[in-house]
């Protein structure tokens, strides 16, 4: 996990399935998890040759498993801005790295600054209340005129038609 905002994302740090908690001034361990993931990637490329090329036929065809990777970016606007060499870097992971059992989860408080190069490599966006409703539309597209209700913790995300979501605190 990377936190380039509040630094509220250390409260994961101690949790078994996280493997670290980046925080933007950590410049040689973020730099040595971009090495690490172009090695994954090289090894997991070897490692599926041979059983259709990807993750989902690894698992099917092998009978072997491997644990997928998932990769946080909380406030990706202000990670580019503190490495900004790193842009074509994300780009490039979060085309190919659903093929290889890597998902990336970024969080924007303003969808109109992520280029789209990086945008059009993810195909689920889910938005939490946002302040004008027609602001939806240039998130998502044609949403059938579904918004989330002003409940806290509300949002709305598209697959085939639009859905409304609830979010909870897992703690304090």
């Amino acid at each position: 996990m990377l936190d380039f905002n509040t630094e509220i994302l250390r409260v994961f740090k101690k949790a078994p399935h996280v493997g670290e908690v980046l925080m933007s001034y950590e410049a040689e361990k973020i730099n040595n998890l971009f090495k690490m993931l172009y090695s994954e990637i090289e090894k997991r490329k070897k490692l599926f040759v041979d059983f259709g090329g990807d993750y989902n036929s690894y698992i099917k065809n092998s009978g072997c498993s491997i644990e997928s990777l998932v990769i946080v970016i909380h406030n990706i606007t202000a990670f580019i801005a503190m490495y900004e060499e790193k842009e074509e870097d994300i780009a490039y992971l979060t085309r190919d790295f659903t093929n290889y059992g890597i998902y990336f989860f970024l969080t924007v408080s303003n969808i109109s600054v992520v280029r789209y190069k990086l945008l059009q490599n993810f195909k689920n966006i889910y938005s939490l209340q946002l302040n004008d409703s027609s602001e939806y539309i240039s998130v998502l597209g044609y949403t059938d005129g579904v918004i989330p209700s002003k409940d806290k913790g509300r949002g709305i995300f598209k697959i085939d038609i639009t859905y409304e979501f609830q979010t909870a605190l897992a703690f304090k």
